[in-house]
């Protein structure tokens, strides 16, 4: 079974009209179904726009996601997934060196990044690096050519309002997270509508939602609603992938570059985690209560905020909402985690360190202003099994372990 195979079929199994996603700056929101239309649409300019090759091997199949927590992040992840890529998870905060050393390992064909100086300029820098690197022209050179070439292509072609679905020349995609309306907020306007309300940048992401240019979708309306989708019988999908064209359960879905070191997971490994993570004690105290949203305060590039907070999420039919990502330095005592699971009154805690688990715990004490949280998943590795009389869940340590972290053994550079 396929990682999109096992999601899809988690999914099917809830109410799709659910709010899943809810960014708290924008108060844009993202429904289940909604979720997996727009993932279907993702995945249709991938493969049918001639992004990700038909039939490729795996090194013109993968996908960097460069992104921080946000709705983009989480639709491009599972159109990435639904059209057999392996998805790289890059943190937008790495530094040159590791971004262009991550960059040399994996040679993305697709690469979808933020705007101005957190993302575009820091893959055009590490791009740089590798193209005036003195060590001899080798795989990682000629793949930083062939995206320069592509991306100064796509630049400079002008395009007609008409034309602004996605063609095989434009790998990088961005997402403006200060002035992205992707969600309840944002219409998915026909070329046919005012100019000053149809979205003009032909690298924005939000172009991975419309068909491809001279594809049979184009123009017809009835595969791009979520009404569509549920269809008795023959529901009308934006993508359907062939059986035979579904990934290995050995080849690699998803990796995470973390300490320097890239850590690849199969399909197999993946869906092992996810259940491990809802199979645990945490999860089953906190969802026996009235369960409120998880808060995004794991960054989602890592394995633990991945598989912990988005994909656990997905497949328990939790509401995920995305706050502002703390500061790594910021004092737990002045932390907006328990202001925020004190007026959002989630049962299920997640925290970064054990310094922060065991406040959270402390305020969820008798008397406590945390009087609905009922158990705590921590980032931080740590033997204890509970705080403060709290199931507690250590994300590290479960995902460390080997029935979930079995290397991909599929035929991958990876």
């Amino acid at each position: 079974m396929s990682l999109a195979e096992f999601l899809n079929g988690a999914q099917a199994t809830q109410s799709g009209w659910k709010a899943t996603l809810v960014d708290l700056q924008t108060a844009s929101t993202i429904s289940g179904a909604r979720l997996q239309l727009d993932a279907l649409r993702v995945a249709r300019s991938l493969v049918d726009g001639g992004l990700l090759p038909r039939g490729s091997g795996d090194a013109d199949r993968t996908v960097l996601l460069h992104l921080p927590n946000s709705l983009p992040f989480v639709t491009v992840l599972l159109g990435a997934v639904t059209a057999g890529a392996t998805l790289v998870l890059a943190d937008p905060e790495l530094d040159e060196d590791d971004l262009e050393a991550l960059l040399r390992k994996v040679r993305p064909q697709v690469i979808v990044t933020s705007v101005s100086g957190a993302g575009e300029d820091r893959i055009g820098a590490a791009v740089g690096r590798i193209l005036s690197s003195p060590a001899a022209k080798d795989a990682s050179f000629q793949w930083a050519q062939a995206l320069a070439a592509s991306h100064r292509l796509a630049a400079t072609t002008r395009l007609h309002p008409s034309e602004l679905a996605p063609f095989k020349h434009r790998r990088i995609w961005t997402v403006n997270p200060v002035a992205d309306y992707y969600g309840s907020s944002f219409l998915l306007r026909a070329p046919t509508a005012p100019a000053p309300v149809y979205r003009t940048d032909s690298q924005d992401w939000t172009a991975l939602l419309l068909p491809p240019s001279g594809h049979k979708h184009a123009g017809n309306q009835d595969f791009d609603q979520v009404q569509a989708m549920a269809i008795t019988g023959q529901p009308r999908l934006p993508f359907q992938a062939a059986k035979s064209a579904q990934p290995a359960s050995s080849a690699a879905a998803i990796v995470t570059y973390e300490a320097g070191r890239c850590r690849a997971w199969s399909h197999a490994a993946a869906i092992d985690a996810v259940r491990a993570i809802g199979r645990h004690e945490a999860l089953k105290a906190s969802s026996s209560s009235r369960a409120g949203p998880w808060l995004s305060m794991l960054p989602w590039t890592t394995s633990e905020g991945l598989f912990g907070q988005v994909l656990s999420a997905l497949t328990s039919d939790a509401c995920l909402l995305i706050v502002p990502r703390p500061s790594v330095s910021q004092d737990v005592n002045a932390s907006p985690l328990v202001r925020l699971l004190s007026t959002q009154g989630t049962s299920l805690a997640h925290a970064r360190t054990m310094e922060e688990a065991e406040l959270v715990a402390k305020h969820a004490a008798d008397g406590g202003d945390l009087p609905h949280v009922r158990a705590i998943a921590v980032a931080e590795d740590t033997p204890q099994t509970e705080v403060g009389g709290l199931p507690l869940l250590s994300l590290t340590r479960l995902l460390a372990a080997p029935s979930t972290g079995a290397p991909s053994t599929g035929k991958s550079r990876l």
